[in-house]
């Protein structure tokens, strides 16, 4: 039988721990895939998918500009993400969502994690409130309301030591060593979008809100949010490139009533960062698929506490677009 017991967990309390798990290490929202989204036409589906790269081994400590490198310290994961959306109407799209992690590993000189499995499930319909059509240019404004739902465990934990009278000794993974944040979380998400089809020339902008709840330990990550602004052309021979700003900030995690964080492995002070990234992307596009790649590049980074920076991340994927049902006679393809 598990036994964790708060001695131990005061003990294993001066050893490294880490920050807020699906937050901190560079790693960014839960919407992983493409440049943004607004709505798909009427009977249109697209179904994509892409693989997320995350490594590093530079800690930021204090808020101090420069990191240092940990030679025997790395934080990694190689993350799919699955996305199907359907335009059920020419206003509203419906996107259902899934995360998997093929592994997520801290390793350090006292202790390592390696865990790999389903994270979260997403539901997140968008509707079209404003399509503004001219000859020169089109202009529109979509807005989200999704809930994300934790399928993978989030109380994960690890053998410290056995013994004769107390038996088996556990003590909780950290949070960024779990596959999800176990809690139901609120997201809210706006888009902006505003094309120049004979220029092929696009500006356009999206927000995030993620409003996090307790999950069953009594533990309420930071609340999410990013706002970002891109810019895109389209190139000779079907390719496409978009730059894009991003700002992202999360909270810090917060404990219920009754609840001391330092039994599951948390630093409270070490949760929490502010930061401005800027993302390249290319494309290329044919026949209803479109690849991309993209690549987060950190310009400026506030991390409270002792957190690990942003060093390599990537993105790779894949789209496919195509009409499930053609429209009606008389009817009218965009």
């Amino acid at each position: 039988m598990k036994k964790i017991i708060l001695v131990i967990c005061l003990l294993i309390g001066s050893k490294y721990l880490f920050s807020q798990g699906c937050c901190s290490g560079g790693s960014g929202s839960p919407i992983s895939g493409g440049a943004a989204s607004g709505v798909l036409l009427e009977n249109q589906m697209e179904i994509s998918t892409s693989y997320q790269y995350i490594s590093s081994h530079l800690f930021k400590t204090n808020n101090n500009k420069d990191t240092i490198s940990i030679l025997n310290d790395t934080l990694s994961s190689d993350y799919l993400f699955f996305r199907t959306d359907y335009g059920l109407s020419e206003k509203l799209t419906m996107s259902v969502a899934l995360g998997y992690f093929l592994d997520k590993s801290i390793v350090n000189k006292n202790e390592s994690y390696s865990i790999s499995g389903v994270s979260d499930l997403i539901l997140f319909p968008r509707y079209n409130i404003f399509n503004w059509k001219r000859d020169n240019h089109r202009t529109e404004i979509t807005v989200g309301l999704g809930l994300k739902f934790p399928i993978g465990g989030h109380t994960d934990s690890s053998l410290l030591f056995s013994n004769p009278v107390l038996g088996d000794i556990y003590a909780y993974n950290p949070p960024i060593a779990q596959l999800t944040n176990g809690s139901q979380d609120a997201m809210f998400y706006s888009f902006f979008y505003r094309t120049y089809p004979k220029k092929k020339f696009r500006v356009f902008a999206n927000a995030l809100y993620i409003k996090k709840a307790f999950n069953s330990l009594g533990e309420k990550f930071g609340d999410y949010s990013s706002v970002s602004l891109f810019v895109g052309k389209s190139l000779p021979k079907n390719f496409g490139v978009t730059g894009q700003l991003k700002y992202e900030r999360v909270g810090k995690i917060e404990a219920a009533n009754g609840v001391n964080l330092i039994n599951y492995n948390v630093e409270e002070h070490s949760t929490g960062l502010k930061k401005f990234l800027f993302v390249p992307q290319i494309s290329y596009s044919d026949n209803g698929f479109t690849y991309f790649a993209t690549a987060d590049v950190p310009l400026y980074e506030d991390l409270n506490g002792s957190q690990f920076a942003t060093q390599t991340q990537f993105t790779v994927g894949v789209s496919y677009r195509f009409l499930v049902k053609e429209p009606e006679v008389g009817g009218v393809l965009h």
